[in-house]
């Protein structure tokens, strides 16, 4: 099995710009989801308590510029969520998954919920 080195050419894309691209595609075909509509829709479990929460606008905000990027120990719950909001193809959400991957590896910058 060969190695799989994090470049440009293995990592086109970033999570973040994927995100923002498709909500704004998604904004075009179908109606406006701003990004605090897109937030309401992602629920995670938070803390010991496991207190459900929804995801505000600030931080669809800092995905879509890059700053941070979701946890990975809810990294899945996410992209499920963004998926199941826009619409994406499984395909889209193989290259959603790829690139958060590929941007942990390269940056490692993951924010908190």
């Amino acid at each position: 099995m060969e190695s799989f080195e994090f470049n440009d050419e293995n990592c086109p894309h970033t999570f973040g710009e994927l995100l923002r691209k498709w909500r704004r595609r998604y904004w075009k075909r179908h109606r406006k989801l701003s990004q605090e509509k897109l937030g309401d829709q992602i629920v995670v479990n938070v803390g010991k308590s496991g207190q459900e929460k929804t995801i505000g606008k600030n931080l669809i905000s800092l995905w879509e510029n890059g700053d941070v990027l979701p946890p990975i120990d809810a990294s899945g719950i996410v992209i499920e969520a963004i998926v199941k909001a826009l619409l994406c193809s499984p395909n889209e959400q193989q290259m959603l998954a790829r690139a958060y991957i590929c941007d942990v590896a390269k940056r490692g910058e993951i924010g908190r919920m």
